[in-house]
């Protein structure tokens, strides 16, 4: 959930045009397509093996930081798949 809104909505961040990407950058994505894609699924362990992973190989971004505090959170809570509804709520912007 964005900071001042009380609905989920998605937010993207835009790595590089496309059409110029270069190969670093194509496997950026990729690598945080996967690692999202488990936290919508709920797999909270692998989601934050990924994005360690993902800082490891491309070096570490606050996207990090966020989606392994909420999977911790999520560990923690022992949230079921059938209640997580893949949503975070952001603090900051």
């Amino acid at each position: 959930v964005v900071v001042g809104r009380s609905k989920p909505e998605p937010v993207y961040e835009l790595l590089a045009d496309f059409k110029t990407a270069t190969d670093e950058q194509r496997d950026l994505a990729d690598a945080t397509a996967r690692a999202v894609d488990a936290y919508y699924n709920a797999n909270f362990t692998a989601c934050i093996d990924m994005f360690e992973q993902l800082a490891h190989n491309f070096g570490h971004v606050k996207l990090v930081d966020v989606y392994t505090a909420a999977c911790e959170h999520h560990l923690k809570e022992n949230t079921t798949p059938e209640e997580h509804d893949g949503a975070i709520v952001l603090t900051q912007k």
